[in-house]
């Protein structure tokens, strides 16, 4: 394992629960978001597991998988291309991304996650469309780690 990725005490006990169900995901999806800069970065408690794709999924087959193990307690977005549910507390969020994502870290044989110069491009852009505070925070301590002038340029 990268030593940089040993900050699974970013995620709740909840998020731990599901690992497993996670890694049931991982050859199609791979994590993004703020859960992965949390754990690559161990700067802020994560809230919610963000799986990425760039290809299509089949949102029935993504239920089917989940309640093999949990209860799905809420669907709070279904849409083509997206697929956000509540289990075991914790939000989900199953999405196909509009650009290329090469995944080159993994965390603890669960789930591959990009680097943390594509991660920045990608709240970068995710900054352009919402605008929250942890988005933010989540910047700064990149910008300790990756040039701003990389992120502007891969973004």
């Amino acid at each position: 394992m990268h030593e940089q990725h040993k900050y699974k005490e970013v995620l709740s006990k909840k998020q731990i629960e599901l690992l497993g169900l996670v890694k049931k995901f991982s050859d199609e999806f791979g994590l993004v978001g703020g859960t992965a800069i949390a754990i690559q970065l161990g700067k802020r408690r994560s809230v919610d597991f963000d799986l990425f794709t760039t290809s299509d999924f089949d949102s029935d087959h993504i239920r089917k998988i989940i309640r093999e193990e949990f209860e799905i307690q809420s669907v709070l977005v279904e849409i083509p291309g997206e697929l956000t549910v509540i289990v075991n507390g914790v939000k989900l969020t199953f999405c196909k991304y509009p650009f290329k994502i090469t995944f080159t870290e993994e965390f603890e044989d669960v789930i591959k996650m990009p680097d943390l110069l594509t991660l920045a491009a990608m709240k970068a852009f995710a900054l352009g469309r919402r605008s929250k505070w942890k988005d933010y925070v989540d910047l700064h301590f990149m910008f300790k780690e990756c040039q701003f002038l990389r992120v502007v340029k891969r973004a």
